[in-house]
């Protein structure tokens, strides 16, 4: 009984698929049928269902955003607000939401000031601490440190102007020097400048003092990696773990891709360490990283990267069928990304939130099974 109700689910499920995916008739999506030669993506669910789709992009309408700040006067929780924003937010309101959502700022407007101030000031200490300990002469691990801080820096996002911004860069170089030393557990990780980018992004065009905007990114910046930690610490654990989804993930609704890389030699470590590490920052244009990070922000599963990830990478299993070995190397490390827009990026979530749901579903049926054993 409990697996027929779980069949139900995932054929309604599959029913707004092919409605959102606007699949034609020989595009179709079915259950209890084998998938077709030239399907893109297969879902299998071990012996009980067998689901397939020919991948179409699919362009999802980019509708009126609530507001922000209406909605977070309306709603008593975070996990609450999130789910309502469903993914997104206003351009305009990202420099508010972000810093409430990594919990800089509190909800009610009338303690913001008070709770700036403070922060501000602890970071201005902070800063002046690390200064001192600069100026007093570096041993060979903090020079290191500051080297590769300075070289992470001055390559971040080299085509953007933003970027180029003396000032730009001391703010960025002030940050990243400020956590390596007042979180010495994580330190500085190359790839931690890009990860900061879209911050910088997001806040640079706000009227307030350098030194505000250095204490902003410090702490809102600092949040945001706590929701990654395991990425940067235990041996990078959390990137492991985010690969091996991956590699389970292709297996399940690729086959075909994950047959042709293995038979290539490629380990999917080789290319997607970068992409989990660096939480897809690098592959997209700096246009669309805030994208990501309001995807970030709003997930309350916390398992979004590894199936952004894959979906990214099954987007363009077509391509990297027809390639070998050495180009095919070099393809999956500079993905033809430069022309997306804020639409594809979030077509792109729709396919990563089903195969999560399919995942889940096929956990779901692998335990029933057992229990009905």
């Amino acid at each position: 009984m409990k697996l027929e109700k779980m069949k139900t689910r995932i054929q309604k499920q599959i029913s707004l698929i092919e409605k959102n995916w606007n699949l034609s008739s020989n595009q179709t999506v079915s259950i209890d049928s084998e998938p077709s030669s030239n399907s893109a993506i297969e879902y299998r669910i071990k012996g009980y269902q067998k689901v397939s789709y020919v991948h179409s992009p699919m362009k999802v309408p980019l509708e009126n955003v609530p507001s922000f700040a209406s909605l977070m006067n309306s709603c008593r929780t975070l996990s609450i607000l999130k789910e309502k924003m469903e993914y997104t937010l206003n351009e305009s309101d990202r420099p508010l939401a972000w810093r409430v959502l990594l919990y800089y700022l509190p909800k009610q407007e009338e303690f913001r000031e008070q709770i700036l101030a403070q922060k501000r000031k602890e970071y201005r200490v902070c800063k002046a601490e690390v200064k001192k300990v600069l100026s007093s002469g570096l041993d060979k691990t903090l020079a290191e440190t500051v080297r590769v801080i300075d070289h992470d820096v001055d390559r971040t996002f080299p085509s953007s102007p933003l970027f180029r911004r003396p000032e730009v860069q001391k703010i960025m170089r002030n940050v990243l020097l400020v956590i390596s030393q007042r979180h010495p557990a994580t330190g500085y990780g190359q790839g931690m400048n890009d990860l900061l980018a879209p911050f910088v992004f997001v806040f640079h065009n706000e009227t307030i003092e350098a030194d505000d905007l250095e204490a902003d990114l410090f702490f809102c910046f600092w949040q945001f990696l706590t929701l990654f930690l395991n990425h940067f610490m235990n041996g990078f654990k959390g990137v492991d773990e985010a690969i091996e989804v991956i590699e389970k993930g292709m297996r399940q609704f690729c086959p075909r891709l994950a047959f042709h890389f293995e038979t290539e030699g490629i380990n999917i470590r080789q290319f997607a360490f970068r992409m989990v590490y660096c939480l897809l920052v690098r592959e997209f244009p700096l246009s669309l990283s805030p994208v990501l990070i309001d995807f970030y922000l709003l997930d309350t599963t916390s398992e979004m990267l590894p199936f952004l990830t894959l979906a990214l990478l099954i987007r363009f299993s077509s391509l990297f069928l027809d390639l070998k070995y050495d180009k095919l190397i070099v393809s999956l490390q500079s993905l033809p990304l430069y022309q997306w827009s804020e639409t594809d990026l979030r077509s792109l979530l729709e396919e990563a939130k089903f195969m999560r749901e399919a995942s889940n579903t096929q956990k779901e049926l692998v335990f029933a099974k057992s229990e009905r054993n």
